[in-house]
């Protein structure tokens, strides 16, 4: 069975300089995941969009510094990506940089990267295409810079009106206590699940 991969994670001992990360769903036609030449670290993590039935790890050159030449792993992890939002279209209404702080980043999996809306923007939007009529059991949101407030709404693929979205949840400091806006927010509850 085929799988959308979450991520993967190698714990060196004895770390490869040289290796790729590829993938497969027949063991016939490989893509490259992850490339490195001259690799020192003695922890990997990947973090990039794929689907995968195979994963294979390729080794090519040994860190010289560890005195044998050799190659050593404590542990690999390999996730599913149970994040729905990863890898799916978002789009914005505004951006403050067209190459920098893209609206993918908002949900890359990637620690290190950011979104953020146009310098001075009053209000901003993101929005997810999660392909499919999908039950969504809450979310995780991470702010560098948090807002005033926010609000959490959701559009069935079914409606006809393209702006009558349903309202979920709403935080900020005119709303009940404990709804104010954290550097980390979360909200556990589930959407409405989509008429059959």
């Amino acid at each position: 069975e085929e799988y959308l991969a979450g991520g993967i994670s190698i714990d060196w001992k004895f770390p490869a300089e040289d290796f790729e990360v590829v993938s497969s769903k027949d063991l016939v036609t490989w893509e490259v995941v992850h490339s490195a030449v001259g690799n020192l670290d003695s922890y990997t993590r990947i973090t990039k969009c794929f689907s995968a039935r195979y994963i294979e790890v390729r080794m090519t050159k040994a860190d010289e510094l560890n005195g044998d030449g050799a190659y050593a792993i404590w542990r690999i992890g390999i996730r599913f990506d149970s994040n729905l939002a990863h890898c799916k279209n978002v789009t914005v209404r505004s951006v403050i940089n067209s190459t920098l702080f893209l609206p993918k980043s908002a949900h890359d999996g990637d620690p290190d990267t950011i979104w953020m809306p146009a310098q001075g923007a009053r209000t901003a939007t993101l929005v997810w295409d999660l392909q499919d009529d999908i039950l969504v059991s809450g979310f995780e949101i991470t702010w560098r810079y948090p807002p005033i407030a926010f609000t959490m709404e959701y559009l069935h693929p079914d409606e006809p009106n393209r702006s009558n979205y349903t309202f979920i949840n709403q935080w900020g400091p005119h709303r009940l206590p404990g709804r104010a806006v954290d550097l980390f927010q979360e909200w556990r509850g589930g959407f409405p699940a989509p008429p059959n």
